[in-house]
């Protein structure tokens, strides 16, 4: 007598997959959005970044008393000026010659030095990227500094003048830390917050035992994708209010150029952020699914938090330090703030990008699987902690 055996079949759901996943990300979605603790936070948010712009674009008109600057101008330059420099910023000092005004901008007696097209070609000048000067014939007045650039005068010159600098180094230090200010806190704030509020979700359902209504619609992949799908568009969202309303208070006071300049590394920075909160949401999906009460979120979810925060203070601490940076713009967990700095001030090659991207690529498709696997095994276990070993065997 022969027997035969049924074949094994999988599940079958109410809905498809593509269906629960928008459902549950909609639920996310909706659920956080009708909170006014959200919209406080998103205002407060905004209005602190364009008043970081400002402040900035304040200080650097000489806010808060720091005192006028003293400017060389020769006398061809003085010439060409439509109108005199505010008194109440500027002190000008003239000079017969380019080469006397290049020595007191050396010798820091003086702020910055205006002189002519065609007296600046006597000067060995740099731009910013410490490559020879190209004066070219954009205008016929041109600021001189010993580093960098002097946005002050370059707004309160009427005719808009080229700028260049006495030293053949780059000016990047101010990008270095502006930059890295602006992506570490941005990551540290959009990552850690929103992934908070998935391990959050996970064990408020978890414990609750709303979960197990869930899963009888959907299975526990499709609910964790809709969390993650749902949290960050959310963070996605909040992160484009925030950075649209920086980019227009720059333009509001006149740093139209400056926002050009930094604008290939924030679109580098999005591509890196999409995958990095990928990799943590997923991560944090997982480990909250082994405890089942909210009190114990914090305990499973420390390493994690250790992972948004180092990569933070780092860059704060050591973004002049080119050795430093590049071993972090390697690192999953710190590439997404390193890489788009290094490539803004040109010190990474296109492949060293193509490289960085890869490898992120490559562990945030190992995290999600992690997450999945912790997630799946360990939801519907409730009571005392589930052990990760246990969470990642199959069943």
């Amino acid at each position: 007598m022969t027997t035969t055996t049924a074949p094994t079949t999988e599940r079958s759901y109410g809905i498809s997959t593509m269906q629960g996943v928008w459902l549950v990300a909609k639920r996310e979605v909706l659920t956080e959005a009708r909170q006014k603790s959200f919209l406080w936070s998103l205002g407060l948010t905004v209005a602190f970044v364009v008043g970081i712009v400002l402040l900035t674009n304040f200080m650097g008109n000489g806010g808060f008393g720091g005192g006028p600057q003293n400017v060389a101008v020769t006398n061809a330059a003085s010439a060409l000026l439509p109108s005199e420099l505010p008194a109440d910023r500027f002190t000008v000092q003239n000079v017969e010659g380019a080469a006397s005004g290049a020595e007191l901008v050396t010798n820091e007696e003086a702020d910055a030095l205006l002189v002519t097209r065609e007296e600046a070609a006597s000067l060995t000048l740099f731009d910013s990227t410490a490559q020879p000067a190209q004066l070219g014939s954009s205008s016929e007045l041109v600021i001189v500094t010993a580093n960098g650039t002097n946005d002050s005068l370059t707004t309160a010159v009427s005719v808009k003048p080229d700028t260049f600098q006495l030293g053949n180094e780059p000016d990047d230090s101010g990008i270095r830390y502006g930059l890295g200010f602006l992506f570490g806190i941005i990551f540290f704030m959009g990552a850690l917050g929103y992934c908070m509020r998935i391990a959050q979700s996970v064990v408020e359902e978890k414990s609750s035992r709303v979960v197990e209504i869930l899963l009888a619609t959907v299975s526990p992949k499709v609910i964790m994708a809709g969390k993650i799908i749902g949290n960050s568009a959310l963070a996605f969202g909040q992160m484009a209010i925030i950075g649209l309303a920086g980019s227009l208070a720059m333009v509001a006071v006149g740093q139209s150029e400056a926002l050009l300049m930094i604008l290939p590394a924030i679109l580098a920075f999005i591509g890196y952020f999409v995958l990095g909160f990928l990799m943590l949401a997923a991560l944090y999906a997982g480990v909250a699914a082994l405890v089942s009460r909210q009190e114990e979120v914090a305990t499973v979810t420390t390493p994690l938090m250790m992972l948004i925060m180092i990569p933070y203070f780092a860059i704060i601490f050591f973004n002049d330090n080119d050795a430093v940076l590049r071993a972090m713009s390697y690192i999953p967990f710190s590439s997404p703030i390193a890489m788009p700095i290094r490539l803004i001030i040109g010190d990474a090659m296109w492949w060293e990008a193509l490289l960085a991207l890869v490898i992120l690529v490559l562990t945030t498709l190992v995290c999600i699987w992690i997450g999945g696997r912790i997630y799946e095994n360990s939801i519907l276990r409730t009571g005392g902690r589930v052990k990760l070993s246990e969470a990642m065997k199959r069943q």
